[in-house]
């Protein structure tokens, strides 16, 4: 660091790269260009340690305040889902907006992984689980929650669609089987609140979900459906990929 400022390590090694007496040892003007286009360089990290020897399966941002006031800081928490060599599951929670960030974290019950997660506004953060159970966690108190009415397969990612237009807010939930679930927001403060609609795509894994205007686009299998919100139902579909040796395809980004 320099004058309070944060350090930043990847600046740094390249300027001591820079300084080396060899000057065959120094970097070429193109390999100095090349490592400051990359994303990391172009952002300051901060590395928060978790729990040692848990693998992070997924994660979502939650953006707050502490309180009502127009002034409050807004805050950033991450929350995340791990697991160990024994498929033990842990939810923890880190607050980004403190200089020394610390994971907050509970153990779940045995065997009931999280796979999924997404935040809907400050207020809620659903967990998409392998046993079909939806859990609806109040953002302020992660050990405040409730299920929706239980899906029939793993829950394999979410997707929170705000409202737009004459379109109600929803939030989607693919399943491991190829169907599709979605929910009314207004359903989620309800235990057991069930899916507006529950459609069978295909038989592949549903493991993308993404919004573009009034549809959302979502990959099953090797397929792609296109979702119209104003009709809840899928109106139409292709084929993304015909290579025989891949069995499903893994994200989708639309723009």
């Amino acid at each position: 660091g320099y004058y309070g400022c944060p350090p930043w390590p990847d600046m740094h090694d390249i300027i001591q790269h820079c300084l080396q007496y060899n000057p065959s040892d120094r970097p070429s003007a193109q390999e100095i260009f090349d490592r400051q286009c990359r994303p990391e360089f172009l952002s300051l990290r901060h590395v928060v340690p978790i729990h040692q020897n848990w693998e992070v399966i997924c994660f979502t941002i939650r953006n707050f305040k502490e309180s009502n006031e127009k002034r409050a800081e807004h805050l950033t928490e991450v929350w995340m889902s791990s697991c160990d060599v024994s498929q033990q599951s842990m939810l923890s929670c880190v607050n980004l907006s403190k200089k020394q960030a610390q994971p907050q974290g509970r153990i779940l019950p045995y065997n009931n992984l999280i796979l999924s997660m997404v935040s809907i506004g400050s207020s809620l953060v659903l967990l998409g689980t392998n046993s079909g159970d939806i859990l609806v966690c109040d953002g302020y108190d992660n050990k405040k929650e409730h299920k929706l009415k239980k899906l029939p397969d793993s829950v394999l990612c979410l997707a929170y669609v705000k409202a737009r237009g004459d379109n109600k807010p929803y939030v989607f939930a693919g399943l491991a089987n190829g169907m599709l679930a979605a929910y009314d927001q207004s359903v989620l403060q309800t235990p057991g609140g069930k899916a507006d609609t529950v459609i069978t795509l295909n038989h592949g894994p549903v493991r993308g979900i993404k919004r573009l205007h009034a549809m959302v686009y979502i990959i099953s299998g090797l397929e792609v459906f296109v979702f119209d919100l104003s009709k809840l139902a899928i109106s139409f579909k292709w084929t993304a990929c015909y290579d025989p040796t891949r069995r499903f395809l893994s994200c989708i980004e639309v723009g």
